[in-house]
């Protein structure tokens, strides 16, 4: 999915930002690398492959001097204390995996860039009114004959924190289907706030299934940059989930993957993409979204 116009500027700004407390000269170094990518590959690439370049970039002119490492761990700490108790609120559920599909989208909402006020108390409203929200029936019964018929899963992550929930699904989902091969994939690298091997290593998830790094440091998955590795539990996966917004726009038109999407429309141009409210759940398999929005 390449950079829509209306995202250009959004982009560019927020990246020229990052830096205003920099040097003068690599500060407009930057700015001018910025200004010049998006002009000359928008066009034919997506926002993560875009920011990726990005983030090389900031790390070329401007080494060690920015980490998340110790936010990521703060959110991943946070949703930690409540794993067992939304473990038990799913399986006690009328309907699991619906359940665990909306707890998983709910994580959406832990973002650095959008959320900075979250707390312990707030993360829980946050998910509660996510609860409320309805998961596709049609998308919900083809999850569920799929998941009946797979042998091999692959799960794309996307934030920290939020991988705990990913976690949850993933506990939900052997519980119910005890032969079904799961595989996690997170970034490669530090990407922001998105979980990599250190997120899934301190919150146990590496105890529980396996777990990848897709060897990039791209704030989605952009399927022809990943390893080899990523790209072959990808393929034979039978089932493809891929959480948040960066894995939509990296992933939707430009893999064989066919995945189902989870995530929460967090812009306006994902709202107006949509016609939906802001962060409304979408989930989804690739090829019904067209027929759908």
């Amino acid at each position: 999915m390449n950079l829509k116009e209306k995202c250009k500027s959004c982009l560019a700004n927020k990246q020229i930002e990052s830096v205003a407390d920099k040097d003068e000269k690599k500060r407009e170094e930057y700015a001018e690398f910025v200004r010049d990518i998006i002009a000359r590959e928008s066009d034919k690439k997506c926002t993560p492959w875009i920011i990726g370049q990005l983030n090389d970039k900031y790390d070329e002119l401007f080494p060690n001097e920015r980490s998340f490492r110790e936010y990521n761990k703060s959110f991943n700490m946070l949703v930690l204390k409540i794993e067992n108790e939304i473990e038990e609120r799913i399986l006690n559920s009328e309907d699991p995996i619906m359940m665990a599909i909306k707890y998983a989208a709910s994580g959406n909402y832990i973002d650095y860039s959008q959320s900075y006020e979250i707390s312990g108390d707030g993360l829980l409203k946050v998910m509660d009114k996510v609860l409320d929200q309805k998961v596709d029936e049609v998308s919900l019964n083809k999850f569920k004959n799929d998941l009946d018929k797979a042998k091999k899963l692959a799960y794309l992550t996307d934030n920290c924190g939020e991988v705990v929930l990913d976690k949850v699904f993933v506990k939900v989902l052997k519980k119910l289907y005890p032969e079904l091969d799961i595989t996690v994939i997170v970034r490669g690298k530090e990407a922001g706030n998105d979980a990599t091997m250190d997120d899934v290593v301190e919150i146990g998830l590496d105890k529980i299934t396996k777990c990848i790094g897709n060897g990039t440091n791209m704030p989605g998955t952009v399927f022809e940059s990943i390893n080899d590795e990523s790209k072959e539990a990808l393929k034979n996966a039978d089932v493809v989930i891929a959480k948040g917004l960066g894995n939509f726009e990296g992933l939707y038109g430009e893999s064989p993957l066919n995945p189902y999407f989870i995530f929460l429309c967090k812009c306006d141009m994902f709202t107006e993409l949509f016609g939906l409210e802001m962060f409304s759940l979408v989930f989804s398999k690739e090829e019904d979204i067209k027929t759908k929005y």
